[in-house]
């Protein structure tokens, strides 16, 4: 391996909805190797924080079209974009995340050494496992955010090497100084976070992420806590609050702004149901973010947030019953400093610097 590459990372999404693709652009650059980004959008300030650390960037903003045919310009104008740029980029590897990424490139890219960054296990879209089957073998390396989907690839793809777990755990995690500046900034939002515990979620509201009865547990506890939901989701919202018409709803907010509510709260909501392997071998960056501050977690109980449980970092529940829930925040409660030390040992124990270290070590 040489100590002083050249990456190309090349991502469809708005690096604002892919922090693990900003994780891994800082952790090359740490590294000491020389870091392109090309994506379809980004923050005022994650360019900035580019520009700072000397990554430079493309941003081609073709990612918005809702109807197919729109879609399929996109994709086809992302790919010739990204052919034209790469012929006039020098560079080692292309580092490439996402079956949608994949996708919209297509087999071009089979002319450059290449790495795979796989977000999401796609178990229930096949056009997009065939679209990473017909690349991933001739993969320097592959990535992915939990042990288990590894797993499965390398039995569904046939795959001589097991790809290697990175979890989605967060490089950029503001200073006390940065959060003081931050406080600031959204001072009205966070005083509900003075006056009570805020239990909260963070997120996008899905029917399968369904905090119906985390809702209802809180509301029957009552007293100094209040439930804090920072995200996007109408439909979902307007059920929520039948349930409890006081519940706090505050928008979405940019990364990592959001860290601040996050670094405030006093525990935090994971969940995911069982429609799909995905979602029951979930790799949340959010478990990592509460940690990151000492917040305890409760989330349900699946496979993929089994580690909460094992290191301490908060209780798992049956997100079916409510009771269940009230009894742990409860024990958190009575055992407050005992899982922020859990929370901060999960944290702790996950080095993704290293980890892509040692596997560049790998390349021929």
């Amino acid at each position: 391996m040489k100590n002083n590459m050249k990456f190309v990372v090349i991502t469809k999404s708005d690096l604002r909805f892919i922090p693990p693709v900003i994780s891994v652009s800082y952790i090359l650059k740490d590294l000491g190797h020389n870091v392109h980004v090309i994506t379809s959008g980004a923050s005022d300030s994650i360019i900035e924080q580019m520009r700072q650390r000397n990554i430079t960037m493309d941003i081609y903003p073709y990612a918005t079209a809702t109807h197919i045919l729109g879609k399929i310009w996109e994709y086809l104008r992302f790919r010739k974009l990204v052919k034209q740029r790469l012929e006039e980029l020098s560079f080692d590897y292309l580092w490439i995340e996402g079956a949608t990424t994949m996708r919209s490139l297509g087999s071009f890219i089979k002319k450059y050494l290449y790495i795979l960054q796989i977000s999401e296990l796609h178990d229930n879209s096949r056009a997009q496992l065939k679209t990473i089957g017909k690349v991933i073998h001739q993969a320097k390396l592959v990535f992915m955010p939990e042990y288990n989907r590894t797993v499965f690839y390398q039995v569904w793809f046939h795959l001589k090497k097991r790809p290697i777990t990175l979890p989605n755990k967060p490089y950029f995690i503001p200073s006390q100084e940065e959060l003081g500046s931050l406080k600031d900034k959204y001072k009205e939002l966070l005083t509900i976070f003075k006056s009570y515990k805020v239990i909260l979620y963070q997120g996008m509201f899905f029917e399968e992420r369904d905090l119906s009865n985390f809702i209802r547990a809180i509301k029957e506890l009552g007293g100094e806590y209040k439930l804090v939901l920072l995200g996007k989701g109408m439909d979902m919202l307007r059920r929520y609050k039948e349930i409890d018409n006081t519940l706090v709803h505050i928008e979405f907010i940019p990364a990592p702004d959001y860290l601040v509510f996050t670094s405030m709260c006093y525990l935090g909501i994971v969940t995911y149901d069982l429609r799909s392997l995905n979602t029951a071998y979930c790799a949340p960056n959010k478990i990592f973010e509460y940690a990151a501050f000492g917040k305890p977690i409760i989330a349900n109980n699946i496979p993929g947030l089994k580690l909460i449980g094992d290191l301490h970092a908060g209780e798992i529940v049956d997100e079916n019953n409510v009771l269940s829930i009230k009894k742990a925040i409860l024990q958190i409660e009575k055992n407050y400093t005992s899982y922020y030390s859990g929370a901060l040992d999960c944290f702790n124990s996950i080095d993704n610097n290293n980890t892509i270290k040692q596997s560049l070590k790998l390349l021929d």
